[in-house]
Protein backbone atom coordinates (compact mmCIF):
# COMPACT_ATOMS: atom_id res chain seq x y z
CA UNK A 1 0.00 0.00 0.00
CA UNK A 2 1.05 3.62 -0.48
CA UNK A 3 2.15 5.63 2.55
CA UNK A 4 1.08 9.04 1.28
CA UNK A 5 -2.12 10.84 0.28
CA UNK A 6 -2.34 13.62 -2.29
CA UNK A 7 -5.31 15.91 -1.68
CA UNK A 8 -7.00 17.40 -4.76
CA UNK A 9 -10.09 19.47 -5.46
CA UNK A 10 -12.63 18.84 -8.23
CA UNK A 11 -12.94 22.37 -9.68
CA UNK A 12 -15.60 22.19 -12.37
CA UNK A 13 -15.39 25.98 -12.59
CA UNK A 14 -19.12 26.47 -12.06
CA UNK A 15 -19.59 29.08 -9.33
CA UNK A 16 -22.33 28.38 -6.81
CA UNK A 17 -22.67 24.74 -7.81
CA UNK A 18 -23.94 22.47 -5.04
CA UNK A 19 -21.44 19.96 -3.68
CA UNK A 20 -23.84 17.10 -4.49
CA UNK A 21 -23.89 18.10 -8.16
CA UNK A 22 -20.11 18.59 -8.13
CA UNK A 23 -19.81 15.04 -6.76
CA UNK A 24 -22.08 13.56 -9.43
CA UNK A 25 -20.29 15.42 -12.22
CA UNK A 26 -16.88 14.25 -10.98
CA UNK A 27 -18.05 10.64 -10.77
CA UNK A 28 -19.42 10.87 -14.30
CA UNK A 29 -16.20 12.48 -15.58
CA UNK A 30 -13.98 9.81 -14.03
CA UNK A 31 -16.18 7.06 -15.46
CA UNK A 32 -16.34 8.61 -18.94
CA UNK A 33 -14.30 7.32 -21.84
CA UNK A 34 -12.64 10.73 -22.37
CA UNK A 35 -11.25 11.00 -18.85
CA UNK A 36 -7.60 10.29 -18.22
CA UNK A 37 -7.91 10.83 -14.47
CA UNK A 38 -9.27 9.09 -11.41
CA UNK A 39 -8.99 9.12 -7.64
CA UNK A 40 -9.34 6.59 -4.89
CA UNK A 41 -11.98 8.68 -3.12
CA UNK A 42 -14.17 11.71 -3.74
CA UNK A 43 -15.28 13.54 -0.61
CA UNK A 44 -18.10 16.05 -0.23
CA UNK A 45 -19.45 17.58 2.98
CA UNK A 46 -21.98 14.72 3.20
CA UNK A 47 -20.38 11.58 1.74
CA UNK A 48 -17.32 9.61 0.77
CA UNK A 49 -17.41 7.84 -2.60
CA UNK A 50 -14.86 5.19 -3.54
CA UNK A 51 -13.80 5.29 -7.18
CA UNK A 52 -10.71 3.03 -7.11
CA UNK A 53 -10.04 0.28 -4.57
CA UNK A 54 -7.21 0.84 -2.10
CA UNK A 55 -5.01 -1.87 -3.58
CA UNK A 56 -4.98 -0.20 -7.02
CA UNK A 57 -3.38 3.10 -8.03
CA UNK A 58 -5.65 5.83 -9.30
CA UNK A 59 -4.36 8.17 -12.00
CA UNK A 60 -4.36 11.47 -10.12
CA UNK A 61 -0.86 12.96 -10.07
CA UNK A 62 1.15 11.35 -12.86
CA UNK A 63 4.32 9.80 -11.38
CA UNK A 64 3.04 10.24 -7.82
CA UNK A 65 -0.04 8.13 -8.56
CA UNK A 66 2.00 5.01 -7.81
CA UNK A 67 3.22 6.19 -4.41
CA UNK A 68 0.13 7.93 -3.02
CA UNK A 69 -3.61 7.53 -2.80
CA UNK A 70 -5.57 10.35 -4.41
CA UNK A 71 -8.49 12.05 -2.67
CA UNK A 72 -10.66 14.65 -4.43
CA UNK A 73 -12.59 17.17 -2.34
CA UNK A 74 -15.62 18.74 -4.00
CA UNK A 75 -14.84 22.38 -4.66
CA UNK A 76 -16.57 23.94 -7.68
CA UNK A 77 -14.22 26.94 -7.87
CA UNK A 78 -10.94 27.92 -6.26
CA UNK A 79 -12.67 30.48 -4.04
CA UNK A 80 -15.39 28.09 -2.81
CA UNK A 81 -14.75 27.47 0.89
CA UNK A 82 -14.41 23.92 2.16
CA UNK A 83 -17.17 23.03 4.62
CA UNK A 84 -16.91 21.36 8.03
CA UNK A 85 -18.23 18.14 6.50
CA UNK A 86 -15.28 18.01 4.10
CA UNK A 87 -12.88 17.94 7.04
CA UNK A 88 -14.96 15.44 9.05
CA UNK A 89 -15.18 13.03 6.11
CA UNK A 90 -11.52 13.54 5.18
CA UNK A 91 -10.49 12.68 8.75
CA UNK A 92 -12.59 9.50 8.55
CA UNK A 93 -10.95 8.51 5.27
CA UNK A 94 -7.43 9.32 6.43
CA UNK A 95 -7.93 7.27 9.60
CA UNK A 96 -8.89 4.35 7.33
CA UNK A 97 -5.62 4.75 5.43
CA UNK A 98 -3.66 5.00 8.66
CA UNK A 99 -5.21 1.75 9.84
CA UNK A 100 -4.32 -0.20 6.68
CA UNK A 101 -0.90 1.35 5.92
CA UNK A 102 0.42 3.23 8.94
CA UNK A 103 -0.05 6.60 7.17
CA UNK A 104 1.56 9.42 9.16
CA UNK A 105 -0.56 12.49 9.84
CA UNK A 106 2.01 15.08 8.82
CA UNK A 107 1.82 17.73 6.12
CA UNK A 108 4.65 17.14 3.67
CA UNK A 109 6.22 20.27 2.17
CA UNK A 110 7.20 18.54 -1.08
CA UNK A 111 6.91 15.24 -2.92
CA UNK A 112 9.36 13.98 -5.49
CA UNK A 113 9.27 10.55 -7.10
CA UNK A 114 10.81 8.01 -4.75
CA UNK A 115 10.49 10.05 -1.54
CA UNK A 116 10.18 7.68 1.40
CA UNK A 117 8.52 10.05 3.86
CA UNK A 118 4.94 9.19 4.82
CA UNK A 119 2.30 11.89 5.03
CA UNK A 120 -0.22 14.18 3.40
CA UNK A 121 0.35 16.72 0.65
CA UNK A 122 -1.66 19.02 -1.58
CA UNK A 123 -1.51 18.40 -5.32
CA UNK A 124 -0.09 21.90 -5.78
CA UNK A 125 2.89 20.99 -3.56
CA UNK A 126 3.96 17.82 -5.40
CA UNK A 127 6.76 17.91 -7.94
CA UNK A 128 4.23 17.07 -10.65
CA UNK A 129 1.79 19.72 -9.41
CA UNK A 130 4.47 22.40 -9.38
CA UNK A 131 5.66 21.39 -12.83
CA UNK A 132 2.14 21.36 -14.29
CA UNK A 133 0.83 24.49 -12.51
CA UNK A 134 -1.73 22.77 -10.26
CA UNK A 135 -3.45 24.90 -7.62
CA UNK A 136 -5.41 22.40 -5.55
CA UNK A 137 -6.52 22.07 -2.87
CA UNK A 138 -5.63 25.77 -2.77
CA UNK A 139 -5.79 28.63 -0.30
CA UNK A 140 -9.25 27.72 1.04
CA UNK A 141 -7.90 24.44 2.46
CA UNK A 142 -6.93 24.68 6.13
CA UNK A 143 -4.06 22.29 6.84
CA UNK A 144 -3.84 23.36 10.50
CA UNK A 145 -7.51 22.54 11.04
CA UNK A 146 -7.12 19.14 9.35
CA UNK A 147 -4.08 18.16 11.41
CA UNK A 148 -5.72 19.32 14.65
CA UNK A 149 -8.83 17.27 13.83
CA UNK A 150 -6.73 14.21 13.01
CA UNK A 151 -4.97 14.48 16.35
CA UNK A 152 -8.17 15.23 18.31
CA UNK A 153 -10.43 12.62 16.73
CA UNK A 154 -11.22 9.49 18.71
CA UNK A 155 -10.04 6.22 17.19
CA UNK A 156 -13.59 4.84 17.10
CA UNK A 157 -14.39 7.31 14.33
CA UNK A 158 -12.32 5.31 11.84
CA UNK A 159 -14.29 4.55 8.72
CA UNK A 160 -14.44 0.89 7.75
CA UNK A 161 -13.81 -0.02 4.13
CA UNK A 162 -17.35 -1.34 3.82
CA UNK A 163 -18.84 1.93 5.05
CA UNK A 164 -17.52 3.78 2.01
CA UNK A 165 -20.24 3.76 -0.59
CA UNK A 166 -19.22 2.08 -3.83
CA UNK A 167 -20.64 3.71 -6.94
CA UNK A 168 -21.80 1.78 -9.98
CA UNK A 169 -23.34 3.98 -12.65
CA UNK A 170 -26.10 2.33 -14.67
CA UNK A 171 -26.93 5.29 -16.90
Amino acid sequence: YPSKVVIHSTRSGIAGRAHSLEMTSTINWFMGSNSSASSNLIISPTEIVRMVADQFPSWHAKEHSWQAWGIELTQPTRDTPYEEGHYVNLVRALRHYRRISGLEFIHLSSLNWGDNTDGLIGHEETNQGLRDGKSDPGPQFNWTKLLEMLNDTEEDEVVDYNEIRKIIREE
